[in-house]
């Protein structure tokens, strides 16, 4: 395909996604860190079997989330919170400032042989304007 015709795939598909990533050696996170995770986090990593590697695997998820989201908005970690969805699996809840602008995010974490990692994906999706709206 050449490129006039990737364009106009693109143009098709709507803006391409980021997508962000991040590895950590779960031992760094042996001992909780207030300036790191919310009070949730913190609260759901030291109910888990092994707290270290859920506190690695948020960490490395907010990281994910945080470099996803970078190409529409530059969020602190704080203002992401990694939370356990009703079906189980992690998801991200971002601050007022990104639902603003309609950026939401994805995020995925795994753990295996003492090392943890997250891949996450973030887009804008339309925010109706208060014209559009009943």
């Amino acid at each position: 395909m050449d490129t006039d015709g990737v364009t106009a795939l693109l143009g098709r598909l709507g803006d391409v996604p980021g997508v962000g990533v991040d590895v950590e050696v779960i031992d760094r996170f042996a001992n909780p860190d207030e300036r790191l995770f919310t009070t949730e986090e913190l609260a759901y990593c030291a109910m888990q079997a092994n707290p270290a590697e859920s506190r690695a695997g948020r960490w490395c998820a907010k990281e994910a989330v945080s470099k996803a989201c970078a190409k529409y908005l530059q969020l602190t970690l704080r203002e992401i919170e990694i939370r356990e969805g009703p079906s189980g699996r992690p998801i991200a809840l971002l601050s007022n400032r990104a639902a603003e602008v309609g950026l939401v995010a994805e995020v995925s974490i795994a753990h295996a042989d003492g090392m943890a990692m997250a891949v996450a994906i973030a887009s804008v999706r339309q925010v109706p304007s208060a014209e559009n709206t009943p």
